[in-house]
């Protein structure tokens, strides 16, 4: 990874990547299609930092539509979908992507 290859070289730890993963859902009803993206990382010499970060998009204009992030216990999340009208916070980021992933198919 060049970002790794990057950081070795200025004498910072490279990040670790632990986990990546994807998933999408289509609502009939509105005719779109979600997209759902998910990393867990850690940098930091003995890898003491930590960060999760849930994104969902539209996959039909590529947009992000909310995203909720847990950066070494903080917790923070934003809904940026303009049809929405509660849109700061982890709870209102997270109800908004669940409603999106998880609905019946």
């Amino acid at each position: 990874m060049i970002e790794n290859e990057t950081a070795t070289q200025i004498g910072r730890a490279p990040t670790e990547f632990s986990a990546t993963a994807s998933g999408s859902n289509y609502d009939a009803k509105a005719n779109r299609c979600y997209v759902e993206i998910t990393l867990r990382k850690k940098w930091g010499k003995q890898k003491e930092n930590e960060e999760e970060v849930w994104q969902v998009y539209d996959g039909q204009t590529d947009d992000l539509l909310a995203y909720a992030a847990i950066e070494n216990g903080k917790r923070v999340g934003m809904v940026f979908d303009p049809d929405v009208n509660r849109r700061e916070g982890w709870d209102d980021a997270n109800a908004y992507m669940d409603a999106r992933m998880h609905q019946q198919r």
